[in-house]
Order: structure tokens, then sequence, then C-alpha cells
């Protein structure tokens, strides 16, 4: 989201499609359109952990916080993680790198 907000804005004959403005006209409406449809599906971000709800709606929900969303979340995603097929030496080069990388990093310290 940071990121989308961070980009500049386009601002070129096709991103501001003044032929669609004139074919749709002053009072029209826009969403119908296929050039809307097209923008909404990569323009629109539903942010998972912020609550963009009224206040009564979040307060008549539990009233949960972001960290409590958050930790929900984690919990969620942790509880359907399924660990991937990896080969045995694989797993253990991986370990013995890790545990490597660990013991430099303290002894840097």
């Amino acid at each position: 989201m940071v990121k989308k907000l961070l980009t500049p804005t386009e601002v070129t004959e096709e991103s501001l499609d003044f032929s669609m403005i004139k074919e749709v006209g002053i009072g029209g409406e826009y969403l119908t359109q296929p050039k809307t449809a097209k923008l909404c599906k990569k323009e629109f971000f539903m942010p998972r952990l912020l609550n963009r709800e009224s206040y009564a709606s979040w307060e008549s929900s539990g009233k949960k916080r972001i960290d409590e969303r958050a930790s929900l979340y984690l919990s969620k995603r942790l509880s359907q993680y399924t660990k991937p097929a990896i080969d045995e030496g694989v797993e253990q080069a991986l370990a013995e790198f890790v545990h490597q990388r660990k013991s430099q990093s303290i002894d840097d310290r």
C-alpha cells in the first residue's frame, strides 16, 4: 500500500481517457465502463489488518485493535501452514548453513 502511495500518478492521454469522459458525459455513470472495472482490479486495495468500518460497526464486531487482528491473522496462517517436501540432504545443508551464519553473527558482536 505504501509503495502504491509513493508511486507518482501517471498523467497521459490514455490514463485520463478523455474519449471515455466525452462518451459518458456530464452526470454519466463510470462504474460499468470496461476500463473502470479493469483499473479497479489493480488499483483498489483492501487492507487485511486495518479496519475500514465505522466506529459503531468496529465496536459491535468486538473492538479488536490492529495488534489483536494481526495476532489472529498470524495464528490462522501458522495453523494452515504445511511444511513443503524437501530432500533430507538439502534440509541438513540448510540447517548447517543457518547454524554457521548465526555463529558468525554472534562472533561479529
